[in-house]
């Protein structure tokens, strides 16, 4: 399961998605267009589960479906080539996929951990909460 600040950005692209596509000029009220995350999708003879999924259906008369999967990774202060080696790996190993994201997280400054003999370290490792 992703960490939240794993999670947030795309949380974010998901709803302007909808919004963008709100606003498609397209006939609204017999096609249904729907996002969702991390949901399975049956695709040629297998079940995946992308990232993201992108879903126009008509809303009336037979079923017709268009889809649309994405693959996603996002990255704190990760090496930029090991990132996108790794979103490589994942592309090709995930065939069905139509497009992929990558969100890279800069941090403003280098993160440091507590001392280890710090309050802060005890009190996070003692398992208490307060």
């Amino acid at each position: 399961m992703p960490s939240q600040i794993h999670k947030e950005p795309f949380d974010y692209l998901r709803d302007y998605l909808g919004l963008a596509i709100s606003h498609i000029s397209f006939n609204h009220d017999i096609i249904c267009s729907q996002i969702y995350m991390n949901s399975l999708l049956q695709a040629q003879s297998k079940v995946v589960m992308p990232n993201l999924i992108i879903m126009f259906s008509s809303k009336e008369g037979p079923m017709k479906e268009m889809v649309t999967s994405v693959l996603r990774e996002c990255t704190v202060s990760e090496n930029r080539d090991h990132v996108f080696t790794k979103m490589e790996a994942e592309i090709t190993s995930h065939l069905e996929v139509d497009f992929a994201i990558i969100a890279v997280i800069k941090e403003a400054m280098v993160y440091q951990c507590p001392a280890p003999d710090s309050m802060t370290s005890k009190t996070l490792l003692s398992g208490k909460h307060y």
